[in-house]
């Protein structure tokens, strides 16, 4: 589940812009801005408030950075979506254990052949329901390659959630 997209097309002007909550993970992401990131917390805590699937979830983990990052907005927002929800935060039981080269332009082959062997789960979460944050979704492999990893650790569900999708959609050639 995403907030929203990223960015839209005006259909009269043709001009491209950020949606609200492509803006505030822009802001959020780029300038560490904690308002927008509050604001975009309050609408992912809802709908894990409302949502029959989601408000069953126990933990809540991000996609994890690479080691070198010193700020990772998954991360941050994982964290506080915990401590809005109750849930547990899971942001420990998840790294990466290796650099890995931005994905956005590889090939699919080539996203899941850099991720194999990159990320680690440590921790209980056997029968557990989880809640997998990222704060944008684009091709899906990520999220896709930490899913099958919690399954494989004994997950009993994975469920993504990203502020938003890329506009972008042509990148899984």
């Amino acid at each position: 589940f995403a907030l929203d997209y990223n960015l839209c097309e005006d259909f009269i002007t043709k001009e491209v812009g950020y949606t609200k909550c492509g803006s505030l993970e822009h802001k959020a992401k780029e300038s560490q801005d904690a308002d927008a990131r509050a604001q975009l917390v309050e609408p992912l805590a809802n709908l894990c408030e409302i949502h029959p699937i989601y408000r069953k979830a126990e933990i809540i983990m991000p996609i994890p950075p690479n080691p070198s990052k010193t700020f990772h907005l998954p991360v941050e927002l994982a964290k506080e979506l915990a401590a809005r929800t109750g849930k547990r935060d899971g942001t420990a039981l998840i790294r990466k254990v290796r650099e890995t080269p931005k994905l956005q332009n590889l090939p699919l082959a080539e996203k899941l052949a850099t991720l194999r062997g990159a990320i680690e789960i440590t921790g209980d979460i056997e029968g557990k329901s989880v809640i997998l944050i990222d704060d944008l979704y684009q091709s899906g492999s990520t999220m896709w390659t930490v899913a099958k990893l919690l399954k494989e650790k004994g997950a009993r569900k994975v469920l993504g959630l990203a502020c938003v999708k890329s506009w972008r959609d042509t990148d899984n050639q």
